[in-house]
């Protein structure tokens, strides 16, 4: 199970508990099992709360069945509602791009993509009508950066990142503030380092992948009026969760990024894209008017890329491919690999 997948569980958990009756109904389970269903009551409508690949399973199963195998399918003429679908994850990708399949093979059922930042989302040439709507409520100032900062430079980046947190501590008294940094060292240091700064009324929490489920729960709980929270976390904050108090988002623009070439692995430093970025700035003002400070100027903020290079580009997604083969479906046709990259996965299967 990773970080990213239990924090936004354990948020969705909360949010839904507290808007219904009987939130001890909720139970969850991370991974392939994400699950939270429901019958509505008298509509007999069935809702459920899965990860991305809890449905590509249900997704290939529906589309060919293996005979004397339970499996579990879907119904005809559901609605499959992706959520977040700029995230380019191995996940993330395969059900869409599996979705868009099954439509385009004419399986009756509906498909709603829905991301803050929906621009680049590779709908495969599907036409669809486009609904915008207000989820912020509250306007977020940006106070760019004066000078370039090398984020290359962990040293310079570490120092930058200090400065912007102590004057952010002075400058709002009273807000939260979530510090985006590219990795777990980078957390733990920033984070001891204001820890032994002893600051009045104020928590420091840590947030990345690896974090046990307690920890990842005391993040998300509330804290008493008059105390407040400084968050250090990876780019395991950037969506699906909102901590409470936040109202400063503080932001190295980096994060690790992990590529593969079927002989090894590797974990680059890299500039985030634009939507990156955005979701990030979005953490703030989500309960009062919030500020969003990013580590570059207003120049180089215009010219950063607007998407990544997708997760099925970066690395080799051995597992989707065997599921799809097992199915008898063309991972070429469905992912939209090219044959070399197909040619070599296979290979080394």
């Amino acid at each position: 199970s990773s970080g990213p997948t239990i924090a936004s569980v354990l948020a969705l958990k909360q949010f839904v508990g507290d808007n219904m009756v009987n939130p001890s109904d909720i139970g969850y389970a991370c991974g392939g099992n994400v699950n939270y269903e429901f019958t509505a009551d008298g509509s007999g409508t069935q809702l459920a709360y899965v990860t991305a690949k809890h449905a590509f399973n249900r997704m290939k199963n529906t589309i060919t069945p293996k005979p004397g195998k339970k499996h579990h399918t879907l119904p005809r003429n559901f609605v499959l509602i992706v959520d977040e679908a700029h995230f380019q994850s191995v996940e993330n990708s395969s059900l869409l791009y599996t979705a868009i399949h099954m439509i385009n093979e004419h399986f009756p059922m509906k498909l709603v993509i829905a991301s803050a930042t929906l621009g680049d989302v590779d709908a495969r040439g599907l036409r669809s009508d486009v609904v915008e709507s207000v989820g912020r409520l509250h306007p977020i100032e940006t106070r760019w950066n004066d000078s370039h900062v090398d984020f290359e430079d962990i040293r310079e980046l570490n120092a930058e990142l200090v400065a912007k947190v102590e004057f952010a501590i002075s400058a709002h008294p009273t807000s939260g503030i979530l510090v985006f940094c590219h990795g777990e060292n980078q957390i733990e240091t920033l984070a001891k380092l204001f820890e032994d700064k002893n600051i009045p009324n104020t928590v420091i929490s840590r947030l990345y992948s690896g974090l046990e489920e307690h920890e990842i729960n005391e993040v998300l709980t509330a804290l008493p009026v008059g105390t407040r929270r400084i968050v250090f976390a990876t780019n395991i904050a950037e969506s699906s969760i909102t901590i409470d108090g936040i109202d400063v988002v503080i932001d190295s623009g980096t994060h690790n990024v992990l590529y593969e070439d079927g002989i090894g692995t590797t974990l680059k430093l890299e500039r985030c894209n634009l939507d990156n970025l955005l979701q990030r700035k979005g953490r703030a003002g989500r309960q009062r008017p919030g500020y969003h400070y990013p580590l570059m100027t207003q120049h180089e903020w215009n010219y950063i890329p607007k998407c990544g290079l997708s997760d099925l580009k970066r690395v080799m997604p051995y597992s989707i491919v065997l599921e799809l083969l097992d199915v008898e479906l063309d991972p070429r046709k469905i992912l939209g690999l090219e044959h070399s990259r197909y040619t070599k996965i296979v290979a080394l299967l």
